[in-house]
């Protein structure tokens, strides 16, 4: 048995409020799933691939303690009559320079379907650090 499930998402926030401690961005992001599931056993063979798209609203918060510590809050969801997703991040930024930070935080990612052909959801959260730069 072989399952691949990859995701990409493209995203736009406008600024709604932009003020010297604290951002918060509204938006659309657009998540393109590519899934496939095969089995075989001898010369039998089967397999199910999707590829679709799927609309979310998306957000970005960040709150500034001082220079170099930020709160950030950042996600995408959408439910709807067949399924859900969701993905958010809350943690906190450390930059110990200009365009250079470190991040660490709480993810949540959580989601699914139930239509005719499938019914699946998954819920997923973890600790999650990382280095961010920006241009």
């Amino acid at each position: 048995m072989v399952i691949t499930f990859n995701t990409y998402r493209f995203s736009y926030r406008y600024r709604i409020v932009d003020r010297p401690k604290f951002l918060f961005d509204l938006g659309a992001s657009l998540l393109v799933r590519d899934a496939a599931i095969s089995i075989s056993q001898g010369s039998k063979f089967q397999d199910n691939t999707d590829l679709g798209f799927v609309p979310l609203v998306s957000l970005y918060s960040e709150y500034q303690f001082n220079p170099k510590i930020q709160a950030i809050l950042k996600g995408d969801a959408l439910v709807g009559p067949v399924g859900r997703a969701e993905d958010f991040f809350l943690g906190l930024q450390y930059s110990p320079i200009e365009n250079l930070g470190i991040k660490a935080g709480y993810r949540l990612i959580e989601g699914g379907a139930d239509v005719d052909q499938v019914y699946n959801f998954a819920y997923f959260h973890f600790g999650s650090i990382g280095l961010t730069y920006t241009i």
